[in-house]
């Protein structure tokens, strides 16, 4: 695709999507209120330090993780701090990264003053506490949420639970990724869509008892409703009649959807004018220059920068340096999200860049499918 019209077409989603989706990542509640856990108090100096660097280290790491990564600080003095997070494992690089980074944010603010504390979003997870909890199984307190719909009869339920029991087996003994998710053809026309999901620090046969935990209180909470969503500190499960998830992150390897932004190796010779065009004005910061001067009083000058940016870092030469399909979106969704710098676009002086995605010389694979515990915003 040339770069002018992956341009125009980053500005022309943008602006359908600033206006359908909310600029933040959705919070869904916290656990810092929860007396038997956490109390407010003071935090000393030494706490606080050791908490402000767990959460600049994670936030940071969630960018280039496979989704989930925990970190101590003071290990050993009695101002310890034990972080951990956990994206849902169909959110792949910087989509976690946001998520991440809007939690470590927010925290000081939604909990202040607690010596341990659990949020979560519709993306992600966060903990962090003066008491080492990694690889501890928790099963208790839990929560839930069920939507409005009701089910057709108890034969639904007991297809939901069996398609839920199915799924555990698939995050555990199947494929060892502590997540899974499927859908099955309730009836014809009917399908019904499932998640499980396991913080990584937990064995197998942790994320099975806590799954199955989860599974247990669906008769008594939820099991009404074609939508539920039950979880603990250690796992999550989640039932609806709507897709909710992205399939293109269920295997290991890396789908052409997810990967439409890092496919575009091949141009044309006469892409050269237009790309250096472009990269040249953005550097000068002249970018809007290349929009119609009649558009002018129709557009925000900070939003068709921020495109054209967008629109540098899916051309550029190595692909490993070009963003996913979900990483645009979340670029797109952000104001605060800082954009990397992009390179010289495929051409350059002298040159030009032709075959396959296949020969780029780091080009790694941004799937994240065996990450952990996190929750899904309901509806």
């Amino acid at each position: 695709m040339e770069p002018t019209k992956l341009i125009t077409l980053l500005l022309l989603l943008s602006f359908k999507f600033l206006k359908t989706t909310p600029k933040s990542i959705i919070y869904v509640g916290d656990d810092c209120h929860n007396s038997s856990f956490s109390t407010e108090q003071a935090l000393n100096n030494a706490y606080q330090t050791n908490l402000n660097n767990v959460l600049t280290l994670l936030s940071s790491d969630a960018a280039t993780s496979r989704g989930y990564n925990h970190t101590a600080e003071g290990t050993g003095t009695k101002d310890a701090v034990y972080g951990l997070y956990d994206c849902r494992g169909d959110v792949v690089g910087r989509f976690c990264q946001f998520c991440v980074s809007t939690a470590t944010r927010e925290i000081p603010t939604r909990c202040p003053n607690r010596l341990s504390v659990v949020v979560w979003y519709d993306f992600c997870m966060f903990r962090y506490s003066n008491k080492n909890f990694f690889g501890n199984l928790s099963i208790s307190p839990s929560w839930n949420f069920s939507g409005s719909k009701n089910i057709s009869g108890p034969s639904e339920l007991e297809k939901a639970l069996s398609f839920m029991r199915s799924l555990i087996g698939k995050a555990t003994v199947e494929t060892n990724q502590l997540f899974a998710m499927d859908v099955f053809d309730l009836s014809q026309n009917n399908k019904r869509y499932g998640l499980v999901q396991c913080s990584r620090d937990l064995t197998n046969e942790e994320c099975s008892q806590c799954l199955t935990a989860m599974v247990d209180k669906v008769s008594q909470c939820c099991g009404a409703k074609q939508e539920w969503l039950v979880w603990a500190h250690s796992c999550l499960i989640k039932y609806d009649d709507s897709m909710f998830y992205d399939l293109n992150t269920q295997t290991t390897s890396s789908s052409p959807v997810t990967e439409t932004g890092r496919s575009s190796t091949s141009y044309r010779a006469k892409d050269f004018d237009n790309s250096m065009q472009t990269w040249t004005l953005w550097c000068e910061g002249k970018s809007l220059e290349l929009m119609d001067p009649t558009l002018e009083k129709s557009y925000i000058a900070d939003e068709v920068t921020r495109c054209i940016h967008i629109g540098l870092l899916c051309v550029q030469e190595d692909a490993a340096d070009r963003p996913t399909m979900s990483g645009v979106v979340v670029m797109l969704a952000s104001d605060t999200m800082t954009l990397p710098h992009p390179n010289h676009p495929a051409f350059s002086v002298g040159r030009m860049a032709l075959g396959d995605s296949s020969t780029s010389k780091n080009s790694k694979d941004p799937s994240i499918n065996d990450v952990t515990v996190s929750l899904v915003a309901p509806r």
